[in-house]
């Protein structure tokens, strides 16, 4: 996955958008996207810099597995939605296997 800063779009953008929570997910990675991924990084104990690069997709990771139960017991989303999601979260997966191995 490439790093997600400001000025780069595409759906890795519009996933990123939807997982934070953005109402908006244009799939563009413009100021309120840098905000709102400034937020979520200073939250997770992050350096707050706005960019998805390796140290966020990583800590994306443990969210996800740190609130699995959580997630399970508190959905009220649609089969359809799961889904949908899935298929993001899948691709985040993916993307932050592959950005690990190139890490090493």
């Amino acid at each position: 996955m490439k790093t997600l800063r400001e000025r780069v779009s595409g759906p890795e953008v519009t996933s990123w958008q939807k997982f934070l929570g953005m109402d908006d997910a244009d799939g563009i990675f413009g100021p309120q996207t840098q905000a709102t991924t400034a937020h979520w990084q200073t939250e997770h104990g992050l350096l707050p810099d706005g960019i998805v690069g390796l140290r966020t997709l990583v800590a994306v990771g443990w969210h996800h597995i740190t609130h699995l139960g959580n997630l399970a017991a508190a959905d009220t989303r649609t089969v359809a939605e799961l889904k949908q999601e899935n298929i993001g979260l899948h691709s985040t997966v993916c993307s932050l296997e592959e950005a690990l191995e190139n890490f090493q």
